[in-house]
């Protein structure tokens, strides 16, 4: 009998938790898994299997909260899951309450995909602490987040499992035939970013990088990502006079295209947990120049691209620059990325180990130390 599994996500729209519940929905296996999908906001801009029934849940801000909590208690109760998969700290505050308001009681894992210490305010770790501790297994998706988690959250010890983020690069090579049309011979290289515009990215870093590798080389800069920065973004690019080289492309559910186009991404966020883009980018054999904001994890320094310090514009122009006028640095950085990338983060590799978490805590037999 397959195991009962429901995923509650705050949306399926843009975001990297969202990216990971849809894929993780699409790749398990069916013969072992049989996953229903409740959400938060009734937001679906990712793909989402036909089989996998989606339960919205009405939640639309602070007010609905006890609403939301109502329905994935009924929901529960109803479906009766024998897990529950949490897959950001908001899904795993309404599940933990809710799950103090059903009868049922499943097996529950809360995912942990971002840095607590910067993405939990002081108002939000109260609710963390109080509403998560009983989960019974917490996966964070890089080792890097379990030292601030287990700080913060002292009841995770010994019960944090790390696993990485999957991604899906059968398919993301099938979205990219027919090939590509590359970009016109003598045009411009082109840095992108693949960010959303808010302040934990640093879309204003990115621009005072760019507009340091500009004073050395032509170039553009593609940027693909919408967010409450956008129009502050366009007006510090009128100010640092790179308006006419910056592109704004807005939010693309399908970004490959643009990274096979593109010659280096960009990365100046102070923080993230595992960056999904990165991941893609790389795999697609792009070289990266980075903030070690997690990205250390991602990028192997010096082999597939080149990390600097949080905040170092100065390092971080160098680097692009490195990599746009070393061809044959850049062809080394960028066989190496795709290959290295894929045999880490391949769902290939990484849904079996998911699989088998979450497989033994249905079966009660704790967790696995699957950590690749």
């Amino acid at each position: 009998m397959p195991v009962r599994l429901l995923v509650v996500s705050p949306s399926m729209a843009r975001g990297g938790a969202q990216r990971f519940g849809a894929t993780l929905l699409a790749k398990l296996d069916r013969r072992r898994f049989s996953p229903e999908l409740a959400l938060l906001r009734n937001e679906i801009q990712f793909e989402l299997p036909a089989d996998v029934p989606v339960h919205p849940l009405g939640y639309r801000g602070a007010l609905t909260g006890p609403l939301a909590v109502r329905n994935l208690a009924r929901l529960l109760d109803r479906t009766q899951p024998d897990v529950v998969l949490s897959t950001l700290s908001t899904s795993s505050i309404m599940t933990g309450w809710a799950l103090k308001h059903c009868s049922h009681r499943p097996v529950w894992v809360a995912r942990i995909g971002n840095n607590p210490r910067f993405q939990d305010s002081f108002v939000r770790r109260p609710f963390v602490r109080r509403y998560t501790k009983d989960a019974d297994l917490f996966v964070a998706n890089t080792e890097l987040l379990r030292e601030p988690t287990e700080e913060l959250y002292p009841f995770t010890r010994g019960r944090l499992q790390i696993v990485r983020n999957p991604a899906n690069f059968a398919a993301i090579d099938a979205a990219l035939l027919p090939t590509p049309t590359p970009p016109p011979t003598g045009s411009l290289p082109i840095i992108l970013s693949v960010a959303r515009l808010e302040p934990q990215k640093r879309p204003d870093l990115l621009l005072q990088v760019f507009a340091r590798v500009l004073q050395q080389q032509p170039a553009e800069l593609w940027l693909a990502g919408d967010g409450p920065l956008e129009a502050s973004v366009r007006q510090q690019a009128d100010r640092l006079g790179i308006a006419g080289s910056v592109r704004f492309l807005g939010f693309s559910k399908n970004p490959f295209e643009l990274m096979l186009k593109a010659h280096v991404f960009l990365l100046t966020s102070d923080h993230e947990g595992l960056p999904n883009a990165l991941i893609e980018a790389q795999g697609l054999g792009l070289p990266a120049v980075s903030t070690r904001c997690g990205s250390e994890e991602v990028i192997v320094d010096g082999r597939t691209g080149l990390i600097s310090a949080v905040g170092d514009v100065p390092t971080l122009a160098a680097g692009v620059l490195k990599l746009l006028q070393d061809p044959e640095l850049h062809a080394r950085f960028s066989e190496a990325a795709r290959r290295l990338t894929r045999e880490r983060f391949d769902v290939e590799h990484v849904i079996p180990v998911w699989e088998d978490v979450l497989l033994a805590a249905a079966k009660g037999h704790g967790f696995l130390a699957a950590s690749r």
